[in-house]
């Protein structure tokens, strides 16, 4: 909810890509990595701009993956 609060797009693209980062640097499974991993993965095909700012996120999740 707090994302939807930007009205500028390269705002918005930011706070998802830091708060997705967070998320993906907490102690999980590599099942629930994976899960998350395909979600950002679609949220990115919806949105190409985000491929920039979650792609730390997206190589933290992949490491995960075993």
């Amino acid at each position: 909810m707090a994302a939807a609060a930007f009205a500028d797009i390269e705002e918005w693209c930011q706070f998802v890509g830091e708060w997705t980062t967070e998320l993906a640097f907490e102690n999980m499974t590599a099942d629930d990595a994976n899960v998350l991993r395909s979600h950002l993965h679609v949220l990115c095909q919806i949105e190409p701009r985000l491929w920039v700012t979650c792609g730390r996120a997206i190589a933290a999740l992949k490491s995960l993956d075993v």
